[in-house]
């Protein structure tokens, strides 16, 4: 038990780590692309400052299972719902800020409006898993899986390669295949969906996480396929990207 407090002490904020600076880099496309200033730096940054303190309070709502007092958990169950206004306080500021713009939705911008869903649908799933008697349901299922990726791919891959894409014209000098990277946006959306959704109704049909192999229930091969084609689908989307990134930097427009 005294391991797994110092393992979720270090690793519950490290996800804060990487989400901080893909809502950053959001923060500098939206109003670009806009075309209008960010609705409110003050509450922004008030945001980052809560998620920091949150991220190390919060972090033994890993841990219900394993036999600490209702005292306990009750403080870290409101200690993880202290993440939502600060959370929320990000997604206001991003809709607001779009709210009467002359947006461009551009590819870098798609990529950040489509992390903005995500990161609502990961932060709507978290919500839900910080209640005691839903996390005792859910605990090592696939809905926790779903969830913790759902966050990764939806909010921390979607916002980072939304920025690899704004900054590659100032990198390069070349301008990117426009319509290639909205393909690779829809199709990884799409995937994303396929996959991180289909994981959560995977853990509330009770499938653990953490095996080689699934039981052969056929709800669970419905799902594991459809999870697997939304996979494929991700894995292709990436391809194009790569192959987009490789030819635009040699050979695009310039910028």
């Amino acid at each position: 038990i005294a391991y797994q407090h110092l393992f979720w002490f270090t690793f519950h904020p490290e996800v804060y780590v990487l989400v901080i600076p893909a809502i950053g880099m959001m923060y500098e496309i939206i109003p670009r692309f806009s075309r209008k200033p960010i609705f409110s730096q003050s509450s922004g940054i008030f945001a980052f400052v809560m998620l920091s303190i949150v991220s190390f309070s919060s972090w033994a709502h890993h841990m219900y299972s394993t036999g600490m007092s209702f005292t306990e958990k009750t403080v870290f169950m409101v200690g993880t719902l202290a993440a939502v206004p600060a959370s929320a306080m990000h997604v206001f500021n991003f809709l607001a800020t779009m709210w009467g713009g002359r947006i461009k939705f551009a590819t870098p911008m798609m990529w950040s409006v489509g992390g903005i869903a995500l990161f609502f649908s990961a932060g709507a799933g978290g919500v839900a898993n910080s209640a005691m008697p839903f996390d005792f349901i859910t605990h090592d299922s696939y809905w926790v899986v779903g969830h913790f990726h759902l966050f990764v791919m939806g909010t921390i891959a979607f916002g980072s390669i939304g920025f690899l894409y704004y900054m590659f014209p100032f990198i390069t000098g070349r301008m990117y295949n426009e319509n290639l990277g909205k393909v690779h946006f829809i199709m990884s959306f799409i995937g994303a969906v396929m996959v991180f959704f289909t994981q959560h109704i995977l853990g509330l049909y009770g499938m653990p996480r953490r095996v080689y192999d699934y039981q052969p229930y056929p709800i669970y091969i419905t799902l594991n396929e459809i999870a697997s084609i939304g996979a494929m689908i991700i894995g292709i989307s990436m391809g194009l990207w790569i192959y987009n990134m490789i030819r635009s930097a040699s050979s695009g427009p310039k910028a």
